[in-house]
């Protein structure tokens, strides 16, 4: 018993150094999130970095420019499928290896994840116990590790190393509730740069519109923002998770759509989809797990609501079993 209580209280212990962090200007975990937050947003960089997930290893070569009007990227496989995408800064990405630019994905701007850390800390401090770790190295660059583990299991850890130079996040580990990694990035090498080059800057085409060619059925647009956006809703914040964006509905592709809820907990986000029960064929219905993301299906009334997202199972049927119609369309109403 004795050994339990030591163990609580150390747990307590360590969960409490983010708040004092927050009065002490001088060091703990804030000023590194401030730091990584400043970094994402203004550095410029060309690098390599190795991206592991579910097992899968690959080798990418990633090319950021922040410039006058947003920032612009270039990823090109090294390995595996040959792919190249450019990211705009309105968040389309396009395929760039196989002919005219071909939408992928439309419009979704991502914010990075040093922002929503500085941003959302204080949230944050309510699930999440932030520790700094020891100082170690990732691709030449001494690194500060940071460690935000869950106080729950109802959601993943991470391990960050932030480069202590310039604050740049050169590593980073997502592991699931059983401690297991199931994302891994790391950048090999990288050159940080505060104002891009003319060289950078010509590689993503950053003064050019990119103009797609195809109707993608990957893009998930928005169909309807108004008329439909308070048909269904959330009840209450489930394990920590709040409504974060919603969209009245969003393109699936070929002739479907859906409407569209996002919550999030101001690190994990979790997406919700809500479909007639007519323009689905397989119907999702419990949970279902791959890798480091898991899916939770049921039926409300005619339509069917699936639940996705990086956080273990036992959350996304929380948080579908939460979902409910607050009004009916007027289709439904005739």
């Amino acid at each position: 018993m004795f050994v339990k209580r030591v163990a609580v209280v150390t747990l307590l212990a360590f969960c409490l150094l983010p708040y004092l962090a927050l009065a002490d200007t001088s060091g703990g975990v804030q000023p590194w999130l401030e730091r990584m937050s400043i970094a994402s947003t203004t550095l410029s960089y060309k690098g390599r970095f190795v991206y592991n997930r579910d097992g899968n290893t690959s080798l990418m070569e990633v090319i950021h420019v922040v410039g006058k009007n947003g920032s612009r990227e270039r990823i090109i496989s090294l390995s595996g499928e040959d792919q190249e995408l450019i990211r705009d800064q309105d968040g389309n990405v396009y395929l760039m290896n196989l002919g005219p630019p071909l939408l992928i994905d439309k419009g979704v701007r991502d914010i990075p994840l040093a922002v929503r850390l500085y941003a959302n800390l204080e949230r944050l401090l309510g699930n999440y116990c932030f520790e700094l770790g020891k100082v170690d190295r990732v691709a030449g660059h001494k690194s500060q590790v940071i460690s935000i583990v869950p106080l729950d299991k109802n959601r993943y850890s991470y391990r960050l190393w932030v480069d202590i130079k310039t604050g740049f996040l050169m590593r980073s580990e997502l592991r699931d509730e059983r401690g297991e990694v199931v994302e891994h990035i790391m950048f090999s090498d990288i050159e940080l740069m505060k104002q891009p080059s003319d060289e950078l800057l010509a590689s993503v085409l950053y003064d050019k519109d990119l103009v797609a060619t195809n109707e993608s059925p990957f893009e998930a647009q928005a169909l309807d923002t108004g008329s439909h956006e308070d048909l269904w809703n959330i009840s209450g914040s489930p394990l920590g998770f709040w409504r974060a964006h919603s969209q009245g509905k969003v393109s699936l592709g070929a002739k479907k759509s859906a409407s569209y809820l996002m919550v999030t907990d101001g690190l994990a986000s979790v997406s919700i989809y809500i479909e007639p029960m007519k323009n689905t064929q397989n119907h999702l219905q419990g949970i279902s797990r791959s890798g480091a993301l898991s899916a939770y299906g049921r039926v409300v009334g005619e339509h069917q609501i699936t639940v996705i997202g990086e956080v273990p199972p036992y959350t996304v049927k929380q948080i579908g079993d939460s979902v409910f119609q607050s009004r009916m369309s007027q289709e439904e109403q005739r």
